[in-house]
């Protein structure tokens, strides 16, 4: 399960791991990959020291560069995204190139985008149980998961970067 992007408080790092309590699941990584910001370092120590021993949280707090990679290893992304943020995440068309399932909270566009293409589970902002039922869910049934990341190939093939910069390109040319 992983974590990506900048830990700042608007994008909930410390809700997924008060998620992380409540997983029943067991073996699951929690894997946070991006540079720090508002994630008190503390909270990661309580949250390591009240979740059950299966349940692993790893972190790597540095800018990265090969963001395929990551993808790649994960079973899971989530966008824990608190009820502050617009707009969409980058890291959504990420997870949906690289084929994962996503958690996401129901915030900006993000929810949105998920329900209607199928991309993952959504949940309300705020909720670590909502969080760590989803990552269970996702867990326990690889096809469910699996048939959510085929979504998001066909969903990132529609809406890749080079697509939609064409798309604006010609919407402006055909108005000028």
């Amino acid at each position: 399960v992983m974590f990506f992007g900048e830990l700042r408080k608007s994008k909930g790092p410390s809700l997924l791991l008060r998620a992380a309590e409540s997983i029943k699941s067991n073996k699951v990584v929690i894997y946070f990959a991006g540079k720090n910001k508002d994630l008190d370092k503390k909270d990661i120590i309580q949250a390591r020291n009240s979740t059950k021993e299966s349940i692993q949280i790893v972190t790597k707090f540095e800018y990265i560069d090969n963001k395929e990679v990551h993808f790649i290893a994960a079973d899971v992304v989530v966008l824990p995204y608190r009820k502050n943020y617009l707009g969409i995440s980058s890291i959504l068309q990420h997870a949906a190139e690289a084929e994962r399932p996503i958690i996401t909270t129901d915030v900006g566009e993000l929810g949105e985008i998920v329900r209607r293409h199928n991309l993952g589970l959504v949940v309300q902002p705020g909720s670590a149980k909502g969080i760590a039922d989803s990552i269970d869910c996702l867990v326990s049934d690889n096809n469910k998961a699996a048939e959510l990341g085929k979504n998001g190939k066909t969903y990132s093939q529609k809406n890749n970067w080079k697509r939609m910069a064409k798309i604006m390109r010609n919407s402006y040319r055909d108005s000028v």
